[in-house]
């Protein structure tokens, strides 16, 4: 019996004794384990869904005739927002394109009256020539005493007439030169017809700018305006928040060592807590948030206390992935694995 009893003792002695040493091996063996496991990632609650906003603003004044769309609505890139009153860019846009045609016909006519002077010209020229030969004549013969010394006269005047005609249309066709430049140019050439044409393409512009549609696919915003309203041209309506969802992720500064773009990630909104969300690191900001603030902290002032600041990083999802629907906003758990960097760190470190 009392062999029994001893080896008895003899077991729990060693059951004390293993656990003695099992229970700090393998609580060590678990810390060892969450400690590989925690160097793989870095993670923060900071996160959160973010889309880019596009601002809707009419580029034109004008009231408003059509307004299709309604607040939290689902657009695609294309699709009508509303529609300003076209009227009074319609009858601008005639206005224009007939001060085009009256441009273009101006200039055909200075076009024609400069041949007409052309004309007139060479006519003068052989005019001037012809009474050069009488006037040649009739002093010849007033000295022969063949004619009267009237008759020399008149043909004088009549020399000197046509020498007068000959400046004056000269005087015309340089005006006309001044007006045209080089009177052989085609119409669209010209300076006033380029501008009337100008003119002419900002008022289809304008009107085409009645018309104002959605820039990408999103979901309409609160509006601002309603049918009817006179809007200011470039005064922002409302905004159509984009599709294309990404993530913010404010990581601490300590843990930024190993992160880089390309890094894979998991995600966890808590919309969707039952579901985890594959990403990729797109890129990390150039300055901490503080970096960027419209009151950036002054830290020369005489009291400071060391924070640890935060930098932005933005991952993507996979684009393999389908999404449920997301909100801008929404909060995330992001975990970015950076074991592939620290153990190359560690492996050149061995070296």
């Amino acid at each position: 019996m009392s062999e029994i009893n001893d080896t008895r003792g003899v077991m729990t002695s060693m059951k004390r004794i293993v656990l003695l040493f099992m229970i700090p091996l393998l609580a060590t063996a678990i810390a060892v384990w969450f400690y590989l496991q925690s160097s793989r990632y870095v993670s923060t609650d900071d996160a959160y869904v973010r889309a880019d906003r596009l601002y809707v603003a009419a580029e034109v004044s004008g009231r408003i005739s059509s307004l299709p769309v309604h607040e939290h609505q689902q657009v695609h890139a294309g699709d009508l927002l509303f529609t300003i009153d076209e009227q009074p860019y319609r009858l601008a846009l005639d206005a224009a394109e007939a001060n085009l045609a009256q441009v273009a016909n101006d200039i055909e006519v200075l076009k024609a009256s400069y041949r007409q002077k052309q004309a007139l010209i060479a006519q003068a020229a052989d005019d001037v020539s012809y009474f050069q030969r009488a006037y040649e004549r009739a002093r010849k013969f007033a000295r022969s005493g063949a004619s009267s010394e009237t008759a020399l006269d008149d043909a004088q005047h009549r020399l000197d007439g046509a020498r007068l005609r000959q400046q004056v249309v000269q005087r015309e066709l340089d005006q006309l030169m001044v007006q045209m430049g080089a009177p052989d140019r085609p119409v669209e050439s010209y300076f006033r017809y380029r501008k009337a044409k100008a003119d002419r393409d900002r008022a289809a512009l304008e009107l085409q700018h009645t018309r104002v549609y959605a820039g990408c696919d999103g979901v309409i915003g609160p509006l601002n305006v309603v049918d009817g309203d006179y809007v200011q041209a470039g005064k922002s309506l409302f905004a159509v928040v984009s599709a294309d969802y990404y993530i913010v992720a404010h990581l601490k500064e300590t843990a930024l060592t190993h992160v880089q773009a390309g890094q894979l990630a998991e995600l966890r909104i808590d919309t969707y807590p039952d579901r985890i969300f594959q990403g990729r690191v797109e890129s990390i900001s150039p300055a901490t948030g503080a970096e960027f603030s419209l009151l950036p902290a002054e830290n020369s002032s005489g009291n400071w206390v060391k924070v640890v600041q935060r930098v932005t990083v933005r991952l993507a999802f996979d684009k393999s992935e389908k999404l449920p629907a997301l909100r801008s906003g929404l909060s995330v758990d992001a975990r970015i694995f950076i074991a592939p960097v620290a153990d190359a760190l560690s492996a050149s470190g061995s070296h």
